[in-house]
């Protein structure tokens, strides 16, 4: 048995284990892909990771979660990227321990084994390792290095005032393609929205101001954007309404996640800011994955859970449902309502519930359509790959197919299947 692929969780452990797992690593010639989130009080197993990795010439993708900062590290994973002619893809982060990034020279070395690297394609890390001037030698080194196709700036909701520098450093560099900014905390600075780097942003606020009603009237003209995470409240029919006229102009908006709470209404109120984001959802044509949570002091009632569940269930555009209800009974209101006609739907492909399910007929029948549609997905995708296939049996049924063959083909736009 050859072993291509490792992930696991690494603590320091005792100094004979850190030494054995260096020398695998330097002796191995099969393992491809390593994921590692490491022990964050220590960097004394990272070492013995990174100094393993220096020697290894078969490893091309290698990602480590909560790589901790400091000279030794920084500097190896420095003579790694001088080094190494193999490794395809890095990912470091999070990291901890930023401040360790003193002096200069420690990130300024790291940086410049990034520009000089050869082989690396894509390259993923924190955004707050340097400061502006940093990244706009990064940013012109991209202009002339092919190899790297894809930079992945990790971002928090901390480094909101970085995040609008790096942006401004971006613009014009040209290389706005190859960039991607993960995650925007929606702030003051509205030209951050605007950067084509920028493809998912989040509305944190509570306070549901004019300012995240302006982004969401801006939101249908920016193609960039994909992936929209906002609170709403259902006493804010204000707020909801811009949410809701978002939804149903955009076209461009492919992962929408919701965030219910109750807000200020009393109890017995109408959910109507609720009710008019469903009834955008109904006219919306991009989403294809659907986020809904509830937050432990909102309850939805039946008529708005089966309006839900109808949702899903009759659109041709979703394929992925994430649900997160606050009690057990509006999971079994959603679920079976859901269940009811669910077999004429081809689309959903994945769905999750977070509060939990009992294992009742009605969430079986889901389940069953769910798997019968991802199986679908994969034998359209070995169609569209030219394997020996059944294409009569396909034109026959190219209703169902038709589904599938539009889900397999976005994805052979992200995997060469």
């Amino acid at each position: 048995m050859t072993l291509k692929e490792l992930s696991f969780r690494y603590d320091a452990g005792k100094a004979e284990y850190r030494s054995a797992f260096r020398d695998y690593l330097q002796s191995t010639t099969t393992l491809e892909t390593l994921k590692i989130i490491a022990s964050c009080d220590s960097s004394s197993c990272q070492i013995s990771i990174l100094e393993g990795l220096y020697v290894n010439r078969s490893v091309s993708t290698f990602i480590l979660d909560f790589f901790r900062i400091d000279r030794k590290n920084t500097e190896l994973m420095a003579d790694v990227l001088q080094e190494n002619n193999v490794l395809r893809c890095l990912h470091l982060g999070p990291l901890t321990g930023m401040g360790q990034l003193e002096p200069p020279n420690i990130s300024g070395r790291f940086l410049e084994a990034i520009i000089r690297n050869e082989t690396l394609e894509e390259l993923s890390i924190p955004v707050h390792i340097w400061e502006q001037a940093r990244w706009a030698r990064l940013f012109r080194a991209l202009t002339y290095k092919e190899k790297m196709k894809k930079l992945t700036i990790l971002t928090s909701m901390w480094n909101t005032q970085l995040l609008q520098r790096i942006c401004s450093a971006l613009s014009g560099s040209g290389v706005e393609e190859k960039v991607c900014l993960g995650k925007y905390y929606v702030e003051g600075d509205v030209s951050v929205v605007e950067c084509k780097a920028v493809s998912e942003i989040c509305f944190i606020s509570q306070a549901e101001d004019e300012l995240e009603r302006g982004v969401l009237q801006l939101l249908p003209s920016l193609n960039h954007i994909t992936t929209v995470s906002v609170g709403v409240s259902r006493s804010n029919l204000v707020f909801s309404s811009a949410v809701a006229n978002y939804v149903r102009a955009t076209t461009s908006l492919r992962v929408l996640k919701l965030f219910i709470s109750s807000g200020e209404t009393p109890p017995n109120a109408a959910n109507m800011g609720w009710g008019v984001i469903l009834d955008a959802l109904s006219q919306n044509t991009s989403v294809t994955e659907l986020f809904v949570s509830l937050s432990n002091i909102f309850s939805m009632d039946e008529e708005d859970l089966k309006k839900l569940a109808d949702e899903v269930k009759k659109s041709k555009h979703i394929r992925r449902g994430e649900f997160s209800f606050e009690m057990l009974t509006e999971t079994s209101v959603f679920v079976r309502r859901l269940s009811m006609d669910i077999g004429a739907n081809y689309t959903l492909t994945s769905i999750l519930l977070r509060t939990g399910m009992e294992p009742t007929r009605e969430w079986f029948t889901v389940l069953d359509a769910v798997r019968r549609n991802s199986d679908l997905v994969t034998r359209a995708a070995l169609f569209l790959k030219t394997s020996r296939c059944d294409k009569y049996v396909i034109v026959g049924n190219w209703r169902r197919y038709n589904a599938a063959f539009s889900t397999a083909q976005e994805w052979r736009k992200r995997v060469d299947l």
